[in-house]
């Protein structure tokens, strides 16, 4: 998108930091040494979950041997830019770190692949459904928290529409609507936004169905954001103990099992159909 994300620029720049790095063979405790940090701190700024001072970056440059001035201009202005703040930092007392890079990246996306085991996939949740689900949370939040997470995840939502709207591939397990949030009027309603939603244009929704037997996917939820601007294939995988990123070859994991799934999935028709079937038990 025009307007651009701090968090894919902090991305992309920890990508190109991390590149030059190990073309100079320094090792992380090198750089880190260089800054006057831990070598956690070098891991944390490369994969994009810190920001970095600019005067930092020229510092690093400079240990790798990077002379050209045009290349320590760009990542210079990368790091000044990455520091900036996304509409979602009005949020963050209320969300984990991983999960305003998710809403970051998000931002920019061009396309998102999606599974869920459990729960409804959060671009397509209701306003009722999302709050039943941060009140249930193993996690204990405050009122204020939860409506602000509420709305953090419905204002998520608009990327959906638009001129340039996010493309989305969501595959669910059958037990994602069977399971009822917030009593039966909630998830008929919640289920009705799926069957709405699934009839647009960018939206692709498919379900795995219990007769499908054992599956990959059974263990846990992910989302792989797919950016025009950051080519290399990052995954976002949800867990109970923390949300984890994974890059490059670790993320070539969920893409094979998202391909799995939507192969063992039923087509869209047939998912719309059943979907609907479901909520006609809740009338």
């Amino acid at each position: 998108m025009t307007d651009g994300s701090p968090t894919l620029r902090r991305w992309r720049l920890g990508a190109e930091l991390r590149r030059l790095r190990e073309t100079a063979g320094v090792n992380p405790v090198e750089a880190a040494a260089a800054l006057d940090v831990t070598d956690s701190t070098i891991y944390r700024i490369e994969r994009g979950s810190t920001g970095v001072k600019p005067r930092d970056v020229t510092a690093l440059l400079q240990l790798y041997g990077v002379t050209d001035s045009e290349t320590i201009r760009s990542l210079s202005q990368l790091a000044k830019e990455g520091k900036q703040r996304g509409w979602w930092a009005r949020y963050r007392g209320s969300i984990t770190a991983q999960y305003a890079n998710l809403v970051g990246i998000e931002a920019v996306a061009d396309e998102l692949w999606t599974y869920n085991a459990m729960v409804i996939p959060g671009l397509l949740q209701t306003e009722g459904y999302a709050r039943a689900l941060f009140q249930g949370a193993v996690e204990p939040a405050s009122p204020e928290q939860v409506e602000q997470r509420v709305e953090l995840r419905i204002k998520r939502q608009e990327r959906l529409y638009g001129e340039e709207p996010l493309r989305l591939s969501s595959v669910i397990d059958e037990s994602v609507i069977r399971r009822r949030y917030g009593g039966p009027h909630v998830m008929r309603r919640q289920l009705q936004r799926l069957i709405e939603t699934a009839q647009t244009h960018n939206v692709t929704l498919s379900v795995v169905p219990f007769d499908s037997g054992a599956h990959p996917g059974a263990v846990t939820g992910f989302i792989l954001p797919r950016v025009s601007d950051f080519p290399q294939k990052i995954a976002y995988v949800e867990n109970l103990s923390g949300d984890i990123w994974h890059e490059g070859e670790d993320a070539e994991l969920y893409y094979a099992m998202h391909e799995h799934l939507r192969t063992a999935s039923l087509s869209a028709d047939d998912s719309v159909r059943l979907i609907a079937s479901v909520a006609a038990e809740l009338a």
